[in-house]
């Protein structure tokens, strides 16, 4: 080898050395925008969720304040916390109901979260190739990469999560803690978290046990102290307007979806509620998580089961190796599997996507810390290992990415356009004051700009029939959206009584329509019922 080659060679070497923390940002920024233009949705998502953050940001852009445009009240809402839809307001404002900037908007919030969990990793660890591979997988998981470009709070709420313990770790927990910047800022990111999602709660109390059981009882009453001024306002409105908080009635909730399992009415049901989350969104949902490339239907129950429960137990015992904020992270875990268990089931892992990176990195630092345990090996060599097996497992997340980018560039089935297109047939003949009756609200407002309500999901006909009336409704959305509500629920009540409902507007193959509500002879059918 020439002197020439041999000092090229050390110069890359030192230049890689001296600026890794320069090099690996880039390389992820560069990971990221590749994955995220490749699997890009430019449509909205079907769920409603999304519409409804965009249908109260729309409110509050045209002076509403954050109320429910469904109705011609404008009742102040708290349906959904109010940051997310603020934070698309403020969007709104600069580049209208732009349904691009929104998902680039979630996008941006992505790569700084993972970019800043990078550096949170590099502080817990000291190892630049650690933290560098943890980042990766996370920016091929599609579970992350499909809420980036979905319009709703998750990835927003996981940035400010991981600036909150980020912030935390910096904090130096002196005497005089109440000169810090890092305190007010830790107060302002907890509370937005709060403010974005309902579970940000689970962040606070954690938070707040953790100064406690680290005896700093002063900054823990001074952090609950701040927490509550800044969310103060919020309590304040909610009170004025009579408006009383959702999320506790769930607790006795089995599932909204299913009318005939709704509601828990004994103890047997909350505990099968309580087993199916668990088996659901925490076993399976902590292994799917993960391993987001391993086809869950392809594994038997009970290996499945025993992988998940092996999973969980490896992560709270890497969480615990984290001293300077095991508890921390121990606790938020906790407090976020309770929440898990607590919530109406279906939800899979839908919830645990905005744990990933804590799971990612807790779990494989706990096989680090196991490896160590046995062996005693060099522990940065052991750490150098183990990162270098997960940025070659990277290799297993494109097929998924491919998948991702193949569903994603697929248009909407026939039945979604046609419901579209009525929704814009409805805004083109400007019907005033109506209000629509349909089975996605969000989503028929968004393109018709229609007061909208959701029919009753009963198998009872006449409490179906009363629910139009009682709603005030005029016409009734019959659509092919693929969602068994409307033939369980819908149809039968228009089939029982044909003669209340008349053709206004049809779009045949599949057969949608607008129909015509007589209000008030459905009244007279229910009123001679009451007496019969």
């Amino acid at each position: 080898m020439s002197g020439t080659e041999l000092k090229r060679k050390l110069f890359i070497k030192t230049f890689l050395k001296n600026n890794r923390n320069i090099i690996y940002p880039l390389i992820l920024i560069i990971v990221f925008a590749s994955s995220y233009n490749y699997v890009f949705d430019k449509k909205p998502d079907k769920s409603g969720d999304n519409y409804n953050y965009i249908n109260y940001a729309s409110s509050i852009l045209e002076g509403n304040g954050y109320a429910s445009p469904y109705t011609p009240k404008h009742k102040p809402t708290n349906w959904f916390p109010p940051g997310y839809s603020s934070l698309l307001a403020l969007v709104m404002l600069f580049f209208g109901k732009n349904i691009i900037a929104f998902k680039i908007i979630n996008g941006l919030f992505l790569i700084s979260s993972i970019l800043l969990f990078y550096f949170l990793i590099l502080k817990l660890t000291k190892n630049t190739l650690f933290a560098f591979s943890i980042s990766l997988i996370l920016l091929l998981n599609w579970g992350l990469l499909m809420f980036s470009f979905i319009i709703m709070a998750e990835i927003p709420y996981l940035f400010f999560a991981v600036l909150t313990f980020y912030l935390i770790l910096v904090f130096r927990e002196d005497t005089r803690y109440w000169k810090s910047k890092y305190f007010y800022l830790i107060i302002i990111t907890a509370v937005v978290t709060y403010y974005l999602r309902s579970h940000g709660i689970v962040l606070i109390i954690a938070a707040i046990t953790f100064y406690l059981i680290s005896k700093k009882f002063k900054i823990a009453v001074s952090f609950f102290a701040g927490v509550s001024i800044l969310y103060l306002p919020w309590i304040i409105r909610n009170a004025i307007h009579g408006i009383k908080g959702r999320y506790l009635g769930t607790i006795m909730v089995y599932s909204p979806w299913k009318a005939e399992t709704g509601q828990i009415n004994s103890f047997s049901e909350f505990i099968e509620k309580l087993y199916v989350n668990l088996h659901d969104t925490v076993i399976l949902g902590f292994f799917e998580v993960l391993f987001p490339f391993i086809r869950l239907n392809a594994i038997s129950e009970t290996l499945l089961i025993m992988l998940g429960i092996l999973v969980i137990i490896i992560v709270f015992f890497g969480a615990w190796q984290v001293k300077k904020i095991r508890y921390l992270l121990i606790l938020y875990f906790l407090g976020n599997i309770a929440v898990f268990m607590l919530w109406h089931t279906g939800n899979a892992s839908r919830y645990v996507w905005t744990l990933a990176p804590f799971i990612a990195f807790c779990f494989y630092y706990g096989i680090f810390k196991i490896i160590n345990l046995l062996i005693k090996p060099n522990k940065k060599k052991i750490l150098n290992i183990i990162s270098y097996i997960i940025i070659f497992s990277s290799i297993l997340y494109i097929p998924k990415i491919n998948e991702m980018h193949k569903l994603c560039k697929q248009d909407y089935s026939q039945g979604y356009k046609h419901y579209i297109t009525l929704a814009e047939k409805v805004k083109q003949m400007n019907y005033n004051n109506s209000i629509i009756t349909c089975r996605k609200p969000g989503m028929f407002h968004f393109y018709s700009g229609a007061y909208v309500t959701r029919y009753k999901f009963s198998k009872n006909e006449e409490i179906v029939l009363q629910n139009l009336v009682d709603n005030k409704v005029d016409f009734v959305v019959l659509e092919h959206l693929g969602l068994n509500s409307t033939s369980k629920f819908l149809i039968p009540a228009i089939a029982k009584y044909s003669g209340l409902f008349h053709e206004h507007i049809f779009i045949p193959e599949p057969n949608t329509f607008l129909l015509k509500f007589d209000r008030q002879k459905a009244k007279n059918i229910l009123k001679a019922n009451i007496y019969k």
